[in-house]
């Protein structure tokens, strides 16, 4: 992931930080909240700037917002995707586990 001007990069950063954030940044384990006012859109805003200074410190600029939001729906999308695999049957079962 050496080319700051790609997505992937950015997809990359997001999943780690979600990682390391543990079960804050598990969204499904979250309230409901139409307000934005759990602790899981407190977590995305405060990566999202984390990013955006990572970013502006290291290479020199900042992506769009747009493209920081595209880029955690992503890594969100991609790390809530790996869960479900994980916790199918059938895949269990493929793979010889109990």
């Amino acid at each position: 992931m050496d080319n700051p001007y790609s997505e992937a990069a950015l997809i990359h950063w997001f999943r780690e930080a979600l990682e390391a954030a543990g079960v804050d940044g598990d969204w499904e384990q979250q309230p409901l909240s139409y307000d934005a006012m759990n602790p899981y859109d407190f977590l995305c805003l405060s990566l999202i700037r984390q990013a955006e200074r990572t970013w502006r410190l290291k290479y020199g600029f900042a992506p769009t917002p747009g493209q920081l939001h595209k880029a955690l729906g992503a890594a969100q999308f991609d790390l809530a995707r790996s869960r479900r695999q994980q916790r199918l049957p059938w895949l269990r079962r493929l793979l010889g586990r109990p």
